[in-house]
C-alpha cells in the first residue's frame, strides 16, 4: 500500500478492511466466550476494483496531489476466481457474532491514503 502512495507499483482490487475494525474484532474474538475456536474474515464482502480504491484515496489527497504521486491503476481485467465486486466474505456474520460493522470503504481507503502520505512526508 505504501508503495501505492508512491507511485512506484500500480493499485490492484482487493478485499479492504480498517485496521481499527480488523483491532475491534481480535478483542471481541479474545473475549467474547462464544467466538472460541471460531474463524473469522474481518472485511468488506467483495474485493474493491482498483479504480475504485484510486478515485477513494484521490478523494482525499486531492486530484492533483494524487497525480503528482503517480498513484494509477492496474486497469488489466481481473482474472481470479471469483470476479471483482462478486461476494466473497460474509461481514454479516462478523457483526452478529463478533459486534463488529465494518466501517464504509470509502472512509478506509481515504484515511489509509492520507496516513500513509502524512508518514512518508514526516521520513
Amino acid at each position: 500500500m505504501r508503495r501505492w502512495v508512491k507511485g512506484e507499483a500500480a493499485v490492484d482490487s482487493r478485499l479492504v478492511v480498517d485496521v481499527r475494525d480488523a483491532a475491534l474484532a481480535h478483542i471481541n474474538a479474545a473475549t467474547l466466550p462464544a467466538a472460541a475456536n471460531r474463524r473469522y474474515i474481518v472485511s468488506c464482502e467483495a474485493r474493491e476494483p482498483a479504480r475504485r480504491i484510486v478515485d477513494e484515496m484521490a478523494s482525499r489527497l486531492g486530484k492533483e496531489a494524487a497525480d503528482r504521486r503517480g498513484i494509477h491503476a492496474d486497469d488489466a481485467p481481473g482474472s481470479g476466481a471469483i470476479p471483482i465486486g462478486a461476494r466473497e466474505v460474509d461481514a454479516v456474520a462478523v457483526a452478529r457474532e463478533l459486534g463488529v460493522c465494518c466501517r464504509p470503504t470509502r472512509e478506509t481507503l481515504a484515511d489509509m491514503a492520507e496516513a500513509l502520505c502524512a508518514a512518508d512526508a514526516a521520513l
